[in-house]
C-alpha cells in the first residue's frame, strides 16, 4: 500500500465518520480566518463508515493561502484533485455528483472561503444535501511523530460539521505528510 494510500485511509476514515451526531450546543460561529482561503466545492452521494445508507453530502475545501508559505490558487487546485480522487477511490461505492476547483470557484462566483461557508451553511439542504462538512487544509510543520527531516511540511486538515447557518463543530485533524501528496 502506498504513502498517499495510507495517508487518505486516516483522513477518510475520520471525515467521513463525522455524521454521528453532534452536540450543537458545542458548536461555534465559522471562524473568521476562513476570509483568507481559497475553496473548492465537492459533491459526492454515498456511504459512510458507520453505516451502509447513502447520503448526500455537500464538502466545502478550503486551502489557506498565507499559512507557513501559504497555498497557491494552483497547488490548491491540485491539492483538492488529491483529496477529490482519493475520496472517491476509498469508497468505491460513493458517487461523485459535482466537483468545482478553487480556481473554477474564484472564476464563477468570486468568493473566499468564509463567504462560502456563509452562504451554504444555511442553504445546502434546500438543493437536497443532508449533510456539509468543512475541510480546511494549511501547510503545517511537521509532527516529530511521523519520522520527517526537521522543518519538512505536512498538510493539515481540520474536519467541521456544519450544524446550521453559520454554525458548525469542529470534529477532528489529520495531518498528510507533503512528500505524499506530490
Amino acid at each position: 500500500m502506498t504513502a498517499k494510500r495510507i495517508a487518505m485511509i486516516g483522513l477518510l476514515t475520520l471525515a467521513l465518520g463525522v455524521p454521528l451526531l453532534c452536540e450543537k450546543s458545542f458548536a461555534d460561529a465559522l471562524p473568521s480566518y476562513f476570509a483568507d482561503e481559497w475553496v473548492g466545492i465537492l459533491c459526492v452521494t454515498g456511504p459512510t463508515p458507520i453505516s451502509s445508507t447513502r447520503v448526500s453530502m455537500i464538502i466545502q475545501m478550503n486551502f489557506d493561502k498565507t499559512t507557513n508559505t501559504g497555498i497557491t490558487l494552483a497547488k490548491a487546485d491540485q491539492l483538492f484533485e488529491f483529496l477529490r480522487t482519493s475520496l472517491l477511490n476509498f469508497s468505491g461505492t460513493t458517487t461523485q455528483t459535482c466537483a468545482l476547483k478553487p480556481s473554477q470557484v474564484n472564476t464563477q462566483f468570486n468568493v473566499n472561503g468564509l463567504q462560502a461557508a456563509q452562504q451554504l451553511t444555511g442553504t445546502y439542504q434546500q438543493y437536497g444535501f443532508q449533510l456539509m462538512l468543512i475541510l480546511d487544509s494549511f501547510w503545517t510543520l511537521t509532527q516529530t511523530y511521523l519520522l520527517q527531516p526537521s522543518g519538512t511540511l505536512s498538510l493539515r486538515s481540520d474536519t467541521f460539521i456544519v450544524t446550521g447557518s453559520n454554525s458548525v463543530f469542529y470534529r477532528n485533524s489529520s495531518e498528510t505528510v507533503q512528500s505524499a501528496i506530490q
